[in-house]
C-alpha cells in the first residue's frame, strides 16, 4: 500500500516524540513472564517494541525477531491519528487488523513493514523540510 507522504509537521512528530502524556501505553514481559507497562513516544520507540532495535531496516516479514512486547493495533491506530496526525497511516494500520483480526502475530507481520516504509518517509520528509528550512533562510 503507497501512502501520500506525510507532511513535515507530521514528520517531525512522529520522529520526535510526543510528551509522556500523550505516550501510547504498551506492554511487555518480564523474566517472570509479568506484564511491565511501557510508554513509547515515538514511532521508533514502537517499532522497536514490535520487532527489535534493527525494526526499520527489515526487508522480509520472516526477519521478525520473537517477541515480548504487545500493542493493541486498533490503539496504535488512533494514536497514530489523534496525537501523531497522520490519519493515512492509521487507516492503513486498521486495515491490516480487518486482514488479520485474530492474530496478533499476523497483525505485527502486517504492521511493521507499514510503520518501517513511513519512518523511512518521515525521515525523508523532515530531512527536504531542513533544508527548505536553510535554503529559505539564506
Amino acid at each position: 500500500m503507497r501512502l501520500p507522504l506525510p507532511t513535515p509537521d507530521v514528520a517531525r512528530c512522529a520522529l520526535a516524540g510526543v510528551s509522556s502524556t500523550e505516550a501510547l501505553v504498551a506492554f511487555c514481559l518480564d523474566t517472570q513472564g509479568n506484564a511491565v507497562r511501557v510508554d513509547l513516544l515515538c514511532l521508533a520507540d514502537v517499532g522497536e517494541h514490535l520487532a527489535g532495535p534493527k525494526w526499520c531496516h527489515l526487508t522480509r516479514v520472516a526477519e521478525l525477531l520473537p517477541y515480548t512486547g504487545w500493542v493493541d493495533v486498533h490503539r496504535l491506530a488512533d494514536w497514530i491519528e489523534t496525537v501523531i496526525g497522520d490519519e493515512p497511516l492509521a487507516w492503513a494500520l486498521r486495515d491490516v487488523v480487518v486482514r488479520a483480526p485474530r492474530s496478533y502475530r499476523a497483525q505485527v507481520s502486517g504492521v511493521v513493514p507499514l510503520l518501517a516504509v513511513r519512518y523511512a518517509q518521515y525521515q525523508e520528509v523532515a530531512g527536504l523540510a531542513l533544508t527548505s528550512v536553510v535554503v529559505d533562510g539564506s
